[in-house]
C-alpha cells in the first residue's frame, strides 16, 4: 500500500466517526506500531497496551491527526513516546519501591509484613497523598489514569507523588532508626 493511500485512510477515519474506517486504520497500522513498541519494551503485553493507547489517543486527537503532515509518523511518534514513558515509569517505580520498602522475606508471612510496612510508610502521610500512592504503586495505574479517576490534573499527580516519596523516605528512615 502506498504512503499516500495510507494517509488517505487516516483522513477518512478521522473525518467522521466511521467504525469501518477506524477498523481499517487499526488493521493497517497495528502491526507496525506493535513492532515498534515491542522493540522498545521487550514485552508483548506491554506493547499491546501501548498500541491500544496510541489508537485511543488517535481517536481523541482526530483533528490534530488529520491536520498533521504525516499521520503515520504521528502514530509512530506517539507509540515511541508512550513506550519510553512506560519504561521510565516502570524503572522509577522499581527504584522507589526498592528504597522505600525493605526486601521481602522468603516466608509465607510476606503479605502481612508488606502490609505492615506499607502502613508504617503511609502513617504520617496525608490521606490525599496516600490515595495517589496506592493507585500508583499498588494498583500500577499511570499518572494519566489516576488523574482521570480523581478528576485532577496529571501534573498535580506528579507533584503529589514526589511529596509522597519524600514523606515515605522520611517515614522509612524514622521507622528504621526507632
Amino acid at each position: 500500500m502506498s504512503r499516500r493511500s495510507s494517509e488517505l485512510a487516516i483522513e477518512r477515519a478521522t473525518e467522521r466517526d466511521d467504525a469501518g474506517a477506524l477498523d481499517a486504520l487499526f488493521a493497517r497500522h497495528w502491526r507496525t506500531l506493535f513492532r515498534r513498541a515491542r522493540a522498545i519494551l521487550r514485552d508483548d503485553d506491554a506493547a499491546k497496551d501501548v498500541v491500544q493507547e496510541v489508537f485511543l489517543r488517535a481517536i481523541h486527537a482526530r483533528r490534530e491527526l488529520r491536520d498533521c503532515r504525516s499521520p503515520p509518523a504521528w502514530l509512530k511518534r506517539v507509540a515511541s513516546n508512550l513506550s519510553l514513558n512506560y519504561l521510565r515509569d516502570a524503572t522509577r517505580r522499581r527504584r522507589i519501591l526498592s528504597v522505600a520498602l525493605p526486601p521481602a522475606a522468603p516466608t509465607s508471612d510476606v503479605p502481612a509484613d508488606a502490609s505492615l510496612t506499607l502502613r508504617a510508610l503511609v502513617r504520617g502521610v496525608p490521606a490525599d497523598l496516600q490515595a495517589i500512592a496506592l493507585h500508583y504503586f499498588v494498583d500500577c495505574m499511570s499518572q494519566e489514569e489516576i488523574a482521570a479517576s480523581l478528576g485532577i490534573p496529571r501534573r498535580t499527580i506528579s507533584l503529589r507523588l514526589a511529596q509522597f516519596r519524600r514523606a515515605a523516605l522520611s517515614s522509612a528512615f524514622d521507622v528504621a532508626t526507632a
